[in-house]
């Protein structure tokens, strides 16, 4: 079992270790401190350790943890010399071996007092203990990292081992009795299972990524099987004239997709995992960023996940596969064996096709999907709403193939010269084909776009919020850019120094501290209420700024509003929350609008904080300066003054505005991965479909090129068909990635963080997804248009 505190930043006082320990039924007891400490050393370029405070000398803490060190054997037995500094600690081997370390080197931390050196004495071999943390880990002596670190007689977590035969139920009941609501009492993996909730939101949007990626290759083998029968029409014909019936060719066909998704379910996974080792630094970066410091070194491979994705890889190459074998069987021997067939151009039904009705439905069915309530804050409902979208909009693509067709001809000669419109009637001659190519097109532009709608609103909203509620002039922080998981708290004391620099007129202190409320992980803020309501502009969902500000000052709090929504807390409620003495009600004072946390967000008067939590470190200094004050000299004086003493990190508001867009970028990286991804698969499909429609029409552009057609005008006709291919998938792309984009931003995102965003796409990035779409499905024609130009005008007219 493991026991915190749930409500404090800064742990609870060692001395309730002595009653967890009296408790019946407890067999093994041992304190423990645990912080993410910055090494400064000019080799480790910032690497961040996990340093933990254990009670070296303690004979229980050797039945939680195995450290493997010599050193720390000798120190044992004569503990005097190594418990005589605060400073004092031993490392892992690993983090030795790549820094060049030796015995008594000096190893820089930050600390909230600022960097100190520690003495190395000692290693912890790479096995047990030193394996944590990606082997970038150090331990000192609990008590010791309580005076370096400032943390005075606290801990973060009791380890506790339950006695052999005893009811564990009964233990953790007495310990929490013995202790109050204000701790936690549980099995290590509930907190797994806290840690699992708060990455719930990054891993719908993988999933939802790669189920979108996976959908795009399903029309990349639709075109590659009609490649094969195209290539091969001869040779079913002749099957066919021998005897073997429409459902034997039809099982053949589809027995060839699946055998080819065998193989390419294969390789799929085999380049997955592959994939997975690029994207794993990325995404650890992005949590590391948002949530929790985490070092991630090696993969872990789920059996399930692995051959999950080898099933619906084989089951969608089978699927797709099973169109084109279909459409293969269904003309008679004496239709496949004709030498030369004229493709002509059917005119569009004027009534509604089997084909459209679905498609109708299926993008009538979304709205009724919307109503769907989340399921274990899972949003099925909008998740299948948007895959409705998607293949309705793939659906129609038959219509919009047509339409293009019907629009531009009329003044595609007159525009881009008769090549041109030559490509323009090519485009609906295998409607089926073509649609399929810009269905696939579609869906990966319609992803493309659904990003490019929510990181525009997300984006310009946060920067909207920053400008009304963050107006500091200068930001400084200790450790890091941002004042996130990976900043350094400083001391209160700082203030005073900084409020005594010239030019400076405020300083506003911040806290911020993970606390849980019903049991799910959310942030607390603390800050001066004074200069806050003085200098911010707080947007009130639920109440006026003057009132609420008014009651947070009295000792209430604010709520933003995703925590008003994930917890249905609203103006006037009375909130618990676990404070250093026990539970304690807290007032809503209103709900405004806070983007600090996509977990939720809590703001106090620092005073309470202070009384209640018994922590009064600062994460952020908030300056703001006097009128007329020198920016650029203030900052330079607090760098001078302090910077390398405290490693400050010293921000201008435009600065912190530039970090936030750049930690939207981060995390949002991945996601273009998989973007990427999806649009290469849909560009191949472009070169797949032309290639097929180049075999298809060897003869015809026989034909041509003996009635005096050149071979440029030849390429010029391919390409213009590959840009035509290109204009249907982003037209319907930006139509369905519009809708998709409203999904994501007002019913997902809601859902999976609380927040609104008013719909505004970033129309730049719109544009240019939309213009490279196009410009990338011309580039990709030029192959096979090449390979048209290059046929020999006598063989193209003897080919059959």
């Amino acid at each position: 079992l493991q026991v915190s505190a749930g409500g404090s930043g800064s742990g609870f006082e060692e001395a309730l270790f002595d009653a967890i320990h009296a408790v019946k039924g407890v067999y093994k007891a041992t304190p423990l401190l645990q912080q993410t400490a910055i090494l400064r050393d000019p080799r480790a370029k910032g690497e961040r350790m996990l340093l933990l405070g254990v009670d070296l000398l303690g004979e229980d803490d050797d039945y939680f943890r195995s450290y493997a060190s010599t050193e720390l054997t000798a120190i044992k037995l004569d503990p005097l010399a190594f418990l005589n500094s605060p400073t004092n600690i031993i490392i892992s081997r690993s983090l030795a071996n790549k820094l060049h370390y030796k015995l008594h080197d000096k190893i820089p931390l930050a600390t909230p007092e600022g960097v100190k050196d520690f003495d190395i004495w000692g290693f912890i071999e790479n096995e047990g203990v030193g394996r944590a943390f990606g082997g970038s880990i150090a331990v000192m002596y609990y008590q010791a990292m309580q005076v370096a670190f400032g943390r005075g007689q606290n801990i973060d977590r009791i380890d506790l081992a339950v006695k052999a035969g005893a009811d564990t139920s009964a233990v953790i009941a007495q310990v929490q009795a013995s202790l109050g609501k204000a701790f936690h009492v549980e099995r290590p993996e509930r907190k797994n299972e806290r840690i699992a909730k708060m990455l719930v939101g990054l891993r719908t949007g993988l999933m939802m990524g790669s189920m979108i990626a996976l959908l795009v290759g399903v029309f990349l083998i639709h075109n590659t099987m009609s490649i094969s029968v195209v290539q091969r029409k001869r040779e079913i014909g002749i099957l066919r004239a021998l005897g073997i019936t429409r459902k034997e060719v039809t099982r053949l066909l589809t027995l060839e997709g699946f055998l080819l998704g065998l193989v390419g379910s294969t390789l799929g996974v085999l380049l997955g995992i592959a994939l997975a080792r690029v994207m794993l630094s990325g995404v650890s970066h992005s949590v590391n960023e948002l949530y929790l410091q985490v070092s991630v070194t090696k993969l872990r491979f789920d059996s399930t996940l692995l051959i999950g994705g080898f099933v619906l890889g084989v089951v969608a190459a089978t699927l797709a596969s099973a169109f084109p074998a279909r459409r293969a069987a269904r003309p008679s021997p004496v239709e496949t064996l004709r030498t030369f067939a004229l493709m002509t151009v059917a005119p569009p039904p004027a009534k509604l096709t089997r084909i459209d009705v679905i498609a109708l439905l299926l993008l009538l069915l979304s709205f009724f999907l919307l109503r769907i309530p989340p399921m274990h804050e899972v949003p099925a409902g909008a998740m299948a709403a948007s895959a409705a979208l998607l293949l309705g909009g793939a659906l129609l693509m038959p219509r919009l193939v047509q339409l293009v067709h019907l629009w531009l001809r009329p003044v595609m000669r007159q525009w881009f010269g008769l090549e041109a419109q030559l490509a323009t009637d090519n485009l609906p001659r295998d409607l089926g084909r073509t649609a399929a190519t810009a269905g696939a097109l579609m869906v990966g532009v319609a992803m493309a776009m659904s990003f490019a709608v929510f990181i525009g609103s997300l984006t310009t909203s946060m920067m909207e919020w920053i400008d009304r509620s963050i107006p500091a002039d200068l930001f400084v922080t200790s450790a890091a850019r941002f004042a996130g998981v990976k900043n350094v708290p400083m001391s209160a004391a700082l203030r005073d120094d900084l409020i005594a620099v010239p030019g400076i007129e405020l300083v506003e202190r911040l806290r911020i501290i993970d606390i849980d409320f019903r049991n799910s992980p959310v942030k607390l803020l603390s800050s001066d209420t004074a200069i806050y309501e003085q200098r911010s502009h707080v947007t009130l969902l639920e109440g006026t700024q003057e009132d609420a500000l008014r009651k947070v000052k009295q000792g209430g709090v604010l709520v933003s509003e995703n925590f008003s929504r994930r917890f249905n807390v609203h103006l006037g409620d009375k909130i618990e929350l676990s404070v250093k003495d026990g539970p304690r009600a807290f007032e809503v004072a209103g709900v405004d609008i806070d983007y600090t946390s996509d977990q939720g967000t809590l703001l106090m008067e620092r005073d309470f904080y202070v009384k209640y939590w018994g922590d009064d470190q600062v994460d952020t200094f908030k300056v703001y300066l006097r009128k007329g004050a020198d920016i650029e000299q203030v900052r330079s004086t607090i760098n001078r003054s302090y910077g390398a003493r405290f490693d400050l990190f010293v921000l201008t508001n435009r600065e912190f505005k530039a970090e936030v867009v750049g930690l939207l970028d981060q995390v949002f990286a991945v996601m273009r991965v998989l973007e990427l991804v999806a649009l290469v698969i849909a560009v191949l499909g472009v070169v797949n479909a032309l290639f097929a429609s180049v075999i298809d029409r060897v003869r015809e552009i026989g034909v041509l090129r003996a009635v005096g057609m050149q071979r440029r005008q030849a390429r010029k006709m391919i390409v213009v068909e590959g840009l035509l291919i290109g204009l249907c998938g982003v037209s319907g792309g930006a139509c369905v990635g519009s809708a998709t984009g409203w999904v994501l931003l007002a019913h997902i995102n809601l859902v999976q963080s609380g927040w609104y965003f008013p719909y505004r796409p970033a129309w730049l990035s719109v544009f240019e997804t939309a213009v490279l779409a196009i410009i990338v499905s011309g580039l990709a024609a030029s192959y096979p248009a090449r390979r048209a130009a290059a046929l020999v005008v006598a063989d193209a007219l003897e080919y059959e």
